[in-house]
């Protein structure tokens, strides 16, 4: 085969500032309370070293959508929409108690299928299916295969392999805490959107969990979904967040977001064009072949907070990036202080971190799918942790079926977890796309 290059297309808009919510003062009570653990992503553990850390629990003002509208392109149209009633793409959850919260609060809409039963609250666009994890608990083994949820008229989850797709979501070595990955696969005729969500914080799971329902949905109701997808992306990020915030606030006993969010990534292929929008560090990689050999070409940046343009942002906002004694990496803080502690940059949900520059503004980019592309892979940090973009594009292509190339690319960064750290592995997540297939 011959050469090849990604070709980025350059977005003829006003591009999107990464301008944070308005900085806003703990609240007293929340200063002098201790939470039991810090919002890390990551298996590494903060010294208890503040006894004044805020306590997570349901914000007293959380931000409105007008706090973060200003820094989306098209604001007007944006607020017209607001009282469009929106469509469904969510998976089922096992509590039964949220899903009526969910159906009450957003207002989902069901379908039925003629012929079959009720699609839960799922609306079957064309031939839309779904694939989305389902909500773990804490009773899973290491290693476990997160629980699949399959939206769609006598699918199995082996109807993944006639795409070219794949998951593998992994339950990390962690006793007390849940599968807290989480992830989304929609096909629609030969276009295919990928989502994988690395919740962290003691809500992570819950977090991650609603986020695979919200972004389809969103997503698919935006006025720009059609011609502009990658203007969808870019609204939908805070348009999500906002929406989680509001939800926590109206819903204190069900999960929180002070201290808990996820990333985001997600991944959409369609006439012939790669668009990539995240926040946090589930990286995006495209394998891509040149003379023979496969390369990796990143979609996306690791959002960390040693970037330059994110430590000058957040220094703006009232943070600062350090790291503490007998830690690895480098986390946001308030100025003097040892919380919230966020080892990335840029996430869903953590409000109190988006008050110092923490932010739920995306990256978005679009790239022209080229003759010698050949798959897309999308990761928790349970694989980056100590495999490279090139070296996991390597494993993957050692192998012909989606199933064994994620499921080997899985077992490899749990074989690397347990060789460097023993005793500690991170959740891991593996979406494989192979591109000749949505061509």
């Amino acid at each position: 085969m011959g050469s090849c290059s990604i070709k980025t297309e350059t977005i003829q808009k006003e591009p999107i500032k990464s301008i944070p919510i308005k900085p806003k003062s703990p609240e007293t009570k929340q200063e002098k309370s201790l939470s039991k653990d810090l919002s890390s992503q990551d298996s590494k553990q903060i010294p208890k070293q503040d006894t004044d850390r805020p306590q997570e629990k349901n914000p007293q003002n959380p931000p409105t959508e007008d706090d973060v509208i200003h820094i989306l392109p098209h604001a007007n149209e944006l607020k017209r929409r607001s009282t469009k009633k929106k469509l469904t793409v969510l998976s089922t959850n096992d509590d039964a108690e949220l899903s009526k919260e969910f159906e009450r609060e957003l207002s989902f809409v069901r379908q039925k299928s003629i012929g079959k039963k009720e699609q839960g609250s799922l609306i079957i666009i064309k031939n839309l299916i779904t694939f989305t994890g389902q909500i773990s608990s804490k009773t899973q083994s290491e290693f476990e295969d997160k629980l699949m949820v399959i939206e769609g008229d006598d699918v199995k989850r082996e109807h993944l392999l006639d795409h070219g797709l794949w998951v593998s979501c992994k339950k990390g070595l962690k006793p007390e805490s849940p599968n807290q990955d989480d992830f989304v696969v929609v096909i629609e005729d030969s276009s295919v959107l990928l989502g994988v969500f690395d919740g962290h914080g003691t809500h992570g799971h819950e977090v991650s969990n609603f986020l695979h329902k919200a972004f389809p949905r969103t997503l698919i109701n935006s006025i720009y979904w059609e011609e502009r997808p990658d203007y969808a992306l870019a609204e939908t990020f805070p348009s999500v967040h906002n929406e989680l915030v509001s939800y926590c606030s109206k819903n204190p006993n069900l999960f929180d977001c002070t201290l808990s969010g996820s990333t985001a990534t997600v991944i959409y292929t369609r006439d012939k064009k790669i668009y990539a929008a995240h926040t946090g560090d589930s990286r995006a990689v495209l394998g891509r072949r040149i003379k023979g050999k496969i390369t990796a070409v990143d979609l996306t940046r690791d959002h960390k907070p040693t970037l330059e343009d994110e430590n000058q942002r957040i220094n703006r906002m009232g943070g600062e990036v350090r790291k503490l004694d007998n830690d690895i990496p480098y986390r946001v803080f308030f100025k003097g202080k040892h919380y919230p502690g966020i080892a990335m940059s840029r996430t869903i949900g953590d409000q109190l971190a988006q008050t110092v520059g923490v932010t739920c503004i995306p990256d978005v980019s679009v790239f022209n799918i080229e003759e010698n592309d050949e798959f897309i892979i999308a990761c928790s940090d349970g694989v980056w942790e100590f495999i490279s973009s090139q070296e996991a594009v390597e494993e993957i292509s050692r192998h012909n079926n989606p199933r064994t190339a994620a499921e080997n690319l899985a077992t490899l960064a749990w074989n690397y977890w347990i060789k460097y750290e023993e005793d500690v592995v991170d959740d891991i997540t593996v979406v494989l796309a192979y591109l000749k297939n949505q061509n």
